[in-house]
């Protein structure tokens, strides 16, 4: 799970520093003319290369998602496992499923969390890929009209900042998660004699 987890915030980085560095390939790059692409030419190579990334990193989040269905799967069997416990009188055996249920459920809401940060801001990734291949397209069939090419041009350069600027936040916005991510905190033994309590209650019920 942990090593999903690294692999997919690998992956969403990447996918971020490859919107970023759009300006520093263009700069390199030349045409057989000697000129630098156009605007237009670096967002259709962005469009590209951003689709592959986005479709990389959706797989990861479902795979994500498969692992999350385990540990949910998995609270259910230990819940269910300390209340068979409790009914047979086996403290010890229903003191650590208890133990075992809340540890799983800890590592659940973490795996969930970082899942859903790293769906928005896919998502937010998605939505301004979308609107650069509108610009991109919107732009294309006017290059031959000089003036119309040179204000596609400046749209789409205008979107590609824009994009450059959110994907600027966003990867912040990964990078201080990553570092503030807490612990998975130790399991403290008075909510889990509470717990078993209330199952006492619960199971002494006649049904």
């Amino acid at each position: 799970m942990e090593d999903l987890l690294k692999k997919l915030n690998v992956l969403v980085k990447a996918t971020l520093n490859d919107a970023l560095t759009g300006d520093s390939r263009r700069n390199k790059l030349v045409s057989p003319s000697g000129t630098k692409p156009s605007s237009i030419q670096e967002g259709h190579q962005q469009i590209t290369q951003l689709r592959q990334r986005i479709t990389e990193t959706l797989a990861f989040e479902d795979e994500l998602q498969k692992q999350i269905q385990s540990l949910q799967s998995e609270v259910v069997d230990w819940d269910e496992q300390a209340d068979a416990a409790v009914k047979d009188g086996d403290e010890a055996k229903a003191h650590y499923a208890v133990e075992q249920m809340q540890r799983t459920q800890e590592r659940l809401t973490m795996v969930q969390s970082d899942l859903a940060a790293h769906e928005r801001v896919t998502q937010e990734l998605i939505y301004h890929v979308n609107t650069l291949e509108a610009a991109v397209e919107a732009a294309t069939p006017k290059q031959t009209d000089s003036s119309t090419a040179e204000g596609g041009e400046e749209k789409v350069s205008g979107v590609l900042q824009d994009m450059r600027d959110k994907v600027l936040e966003l990867r912040d916005q990964i990078a201080s998660r990553t570092e503030a991510a807490p612990e998975t905190p130790e399991t403290r033994p008075e909510p889990v004699e509470d717990d078993l309590a209330k199952r006492r209650q619960r199971l002494a019920k006649p049904e």
